[in-house]
């Protein structure tokens, strides 16, 4: 009998442990950063990008960890649709002075990454029309554990529209 109890109460905690792990899963990611247009003008191409805090409480993070901080966020430019090229990066040494950076709850913080910085070719590009830009950040550097990946890809002659409102990426 009480062989039987206990491989029943190991089958209930295993049960559960695995329930708990698959509901966990199923949360909300606390963080969630998103492409918000392109900006062009003034001699500078820069990929808008929105992070929205989406935990019920506010939370403060060192703005070089944010995705437009500190090569934080994984870039690439590809020209021509098809049998295209990659534009060369180039990497400079940014050394940001910390600064805190605190998102209220349900709130988002919106910084560029200045493209043409990292990719000289876009001075000389005379149409942006043939040109995408992919992004990829990962959030876990905020020191969140539960923070995710993002991505994706945006073309350069695409401007904030109507449809890049504000409305909330927390899900």
């Amino acid at each position: 009998m009480k062989l039987f109890l206990g491989s029943k109460l190991l089958f209930a905690l295993v049960l559960l442990t695995v329930y708990s792990a698959d509901a966990f899963s199923r949360e909300q990611n606390p963080v969630v950063a998103e492409a918000a247009g392109v900006t062009i003008g003034n001699g500078h191409v820069a990929l808008n990008i929105r992070f929205w805090n989406c935990t019920d409480k506010a939370i403060t993070l060192d703005h070089s960890f944010l995705p437009w901080g500190q090569r934080a966020t994984g870039l690439i430019v590809y020209k021509g649709a098809g049998v295209g090229k990659e534009l060369e990066p180039i990497y400079l040494v940014d050394d940001l002075p910390p600064r805190d950076v605190t998102i209220g709850s349900g709130e988002f913080a919106t910084g560029a990454l200045n493209l043409e910085e990292t990719f000289p070719a876009l001075r000389k590009a005379k149409h942006l029309d043939d040109l995408v830009v992919f992004w990829v950040y990962d959030a876990k550097m905020t020191g969140i554990p539960s923070a995710g990946k993002f991505g994706g890809m945006v073309p350069l002659s695409h401007a904030p529209s109507t449809s890049d409102s504000n409305a909330s990426a927390c899900r």
